[in-house]
């Protein structure tokens, strides 16, 4: 502020009005960035000066988001024309949840979205910019070896090429309605992985499909192992079996067992002899398209609901029981 009884047509001025202004209070309003003297004049002609510094206000210049399969943390990150570079939850409020122009979220299950300002010289950003943390929860499959993880991706159409670690917690794997997809080697899914199947997987005769979650779907699983353990719990070794919607078909041309188990629909269409292991039901068909299914003392129970149809007459072992 001046001093003495200010000039009577203009006590204030400004070196360079492109960069601030100053009214005849003597307030000072910044324009653009730079440096600018200040003076003011009483009425008595004698001034002051004041030298003032503008600083602009940072922008975010850039940001990239970041993508991970199934729960955990992601990487992301934002650039700014100039200083400090704060992350936040929410577009507005709240405390800074770090600094930096990278930032590791805390573990997270769904997509969510931070958001990011900048400060320099006591001036921050207007608004803040949000960036998002993609988790990828479902992969599609594209006709193709379920077992390679390239084959899989996170749309319908296989158009963004994202593909899937087969360790990730809590996603789920389509293989989608009318596609047949090959296993061409031994695969593992990790905890809580879910392969829903509503087209078709025909696996190799040696392959063994492993998961610690749950297979599931509407589809056909065929199961073509022969040998050494030629049944389904060896082939398809989840720790849940969803079979309340799908299909099993025992494919093989060789022997295999029938695993005791309660199917929705269960079809023989290999050849050669099939063994049931146990009491089995069928809730829904019971096809006979090939081979000899030998039930031995135990029941095939077909229920209120089931039906059986026999594409070749006598391919029921005379010993089988059906209720």
């Amino acid at each position: 502020s001046g001093s003495g009884t200010p000039h009577a047509t203009s006590p204030w001025t400004s070196s360079n009005s492109s960069i601030a202004t100053v009214n005849s209070s003597g307030v000072v309003s910044g324009v653009l960035a730079g440096s600018v003297t200040i003076t003011y004049k009483n009425s008595s002609n004698l001034s002051t000066t004041t030298t003032f510094t503008v600083n602009s206000t940072p922008s975010i210049s850039g940001s990239t988001a970041g993508s991970r399969c199934g729960t955990g943390t992601v990487t992301i990150g934002a650039t700014s024309s100039a200083g400090t570079i704060n992350w936040y939850s929410a577009s507005s409020g709240g405390s800074s949840l770090g600094t930096g122009t990278s930032f590791t979220t805390p573990s997270i299950s769904t997509t969510t979205t931070y958001y990011v300002d900048a400060t320099s010289g006591g001036c921050t950003t207007a608004n803040r910019t949000g960036v998002v943390a993609k988790v990828i929860n479902i992969y599609y499959s594209n006709n193709a070896d379920i077992s390679n993880t390239n084959n899989w991706y996170s749309t319908t159409n296989a158009s963004l090429a994202e593909h899937p670690d087969f360790s990730a917690t809590g996603i789920t794997l389509i293989v989608q309605s009318g596609q047949t997809c090959t296993v061409g080697s031994n695969v593992s899914f990790g905890s809580g992985v879910t392969l829903q199947v509503d087209g078709t997987i025909n696996p190799t005769s040696t392959t063994i499909i492993t998961g610690n979650g749950t297979i599931t779907g509407s589809g056909i699983i065929n199961v073509t192992r022969t040998g050494i353990n030629p049944d389904l719990n060896t082939q398809y070794n989840f720790s849940t079996k969803n079979l309340s919607n799908l299909t099993v078909n025992y494919s093989s041309s060789g022997d295999q067992t029938v695993d005791a188990l309660s199917y929705k629909n269960l079809t023989i269409s290999g050849s050669g002899t099939k063994t049931i292991n146990g009491n089995i039901s069928v809730s829904g068909t019971l096809s006979m398209d090939g081979g000899i299914l030998v039930t031995g003392s135990n029941i095939i129970d077909l229920g209120s609901s089931g039906t059986l149809v026999e594409s070749t007459p006598n391919n029921l072992a005379p010993t089988s029981y059906v209720t």
